[in-house]
């Protein structure tokens, strides 16, 4: 899926636009998710839709929570 399930934006996941997965953004080592960012994926997303960069960082200037993540679609 290609497009955010928070925002509905072009997430910009290099394996929906054919790029090897360790081109994305989303597998950067500094790359940090909250917990309740990742709450908020519908259950019919989780695991098939990523989270854009934008929703990501906004998340975490809001919260200052953040953990570590293993590089995959969320």
């Amino acid at each position: 899926m290609v497009f955010c399930p928070l925002c509905k934006a072009e997430n910009q996941c290099a394996i929906t636009l054919g790029h090897s997965a360790d081109s994305c953004w989303c597998h950067d080592s500094t790359v940090l998710v909250s917990d309740n960012l990742l709450a908020r994926v519908p259950e019919t997303l989780k695991g098939e839709a990523c989270i854009c960069q934008k929703c990501v960082e906004e998340d975490s200037t809001k919260t200052g929570r953040v953990q570590q993540i293993s590089p995959k679609r969320w």
